[in-house]
């Protein structure tokens, strides 16, 4: 008989061992990475504070403050500066900010969404180029913080009064919730504790949309039409223990300078998407140090681990190409592109 409950002991031990070390396995941060070396490196586009990054072509297009200007415009061909656009002001078409930016490379236009009055404004890069600083397009979805552009509309993010993302059709006459919801704020009434929680980075691509929140460690895939979104799989970069601190804590709880930022950055390109990955505590998320770049399938299955050598402001995708803005040791950010394999 104690010959038996020993076995059965034992038993119990190697199976919850044998669970554990399944889960960790399971986890994105414990693949392997593999190290992309710079194929080019742009050190004569000189840089304010860029904090985003997109392209149309061969026009490198950065959202940065340098001269009461919020977006530069760069050719990549030859590194040199074209022009310097749209005013910060209160005036007639000048803006606010901060900003989000998002281009389109088909229709060569650019959405920008001012965070403090929740306008989106689209312009023709043509007219941009040319000097013009009148938008084609104005709308407008007060309490909007993040956006990604669809072929209907827009999937917003931000403090709304019943959750933290909405879809908004083109032209801005409808917009309803959608269900991108992270459970563990569900009980959280105070819209601005819950943002702060759920909050995090996206991209769109064909139908699929890729949320990665900065503080709960995963990313989730949901097919979209319409705004209407049904989840396709969730993945964990690491574990879930702050996501259920926050569902226990029903919002009565701090960031701290121990707790980890996860994902800061998504972007999609050619048929796939791209998260980028911290996994450092706050205290030092801007720290000079490697950054990590994620690539999914249409379907959010993770197909590789990229590793970058100093800190990844922002980036984006063209093709098999990549652009970041890396912070150096010496505290410079550059352009710098990479091939993916």
């Amino acid at each position: 008989m104690i010959k038996l409950m020993y076995r059965y002991v034992l038993s119990i031990l190697f199976l919850a061992y044998f669970v554990s070390c399944q889960r960790s396995q399971d986890y994105l941060s414990d693949m392997d990475s593999r190290l992309l070396k710079p194929v080019q490196t742009y050190n004569s586009i000189f840089l304010g504070r860029p904090y985003q990054i997109e392209l149309i072509d061969s026009i490198l297009i950065v959202a940065e403050n340098v001269s009461d200007t919020v977006l530069s415009f760069y050719n990549i061909i030859d590194s040199t500066l074209l022009c310097r656009r749209l005013t910060v002001g209160q005036g007639p078409n000048e803006l606010l900010n901060p900003i989000v930016l998002q281009s389109e490379n088909d229709a060569k236009q650019i959405t920008v969404l001012q965070r403090q009055n929740g306008i989106f404004t689209v312009y023709a890069l043509d007219s941009l180029l040319r000097g013009s600083n009148v938008p084609a397009k104005k709308v407008e979805l007060p309490f909007s913080d993040r956006f990604v552009r669809t072929e209907t509309g827009y999937i917003c993010t931000g403090l709304y009064e019943n959750g933290i993302a909405r879809y908004m059709s083109i032209d801005g006459t409808e917009n309803r919730d959608i269900n991108i919801f992270p459970d563990c704020v569900a009980g959280i009434s105070d819209r601005a504790v819950r943002y702060k929680f759920a909050q995090g980075s996206m991209a769109y691509h064909k139908g699929v949309l890729a949320f990665a929140p900065y503080f709960l460690g995963y990313v989730e895939f949901y097919s979209v039409e319409r705004g209407a979104c049904v989840s396709l799989g969730r993945s964990y970069f690491a574990d879930s223990s702050f996501e259920n601190k926050v569902r226990e804590s029903k919002g009565n709880l701090q960031i701290t300078d121990d707790d980890i930022m996860h994902c800061y950055g998504a972007a999609s390109g050619g048929d796939n998407f791209y998260i980028l990955y911290s996994g450092k505590k706050m205290a030092e998320r801007n720290k000079i140090a490697n950054s990590y770049i994620y690539e999914f399938d249409n379907a959010g299955q993770c197909l590789a681990k990229y590793e970058i050598e100093g800190y990844v402001e922002d980036f984006c995708v063209s093709g098999k190409a990549m652009y970041c803005i890396v912070q150096t040791q010496d505290n410079e950010p550059m352009v710098v592109k990479y091939l993916l394999p």
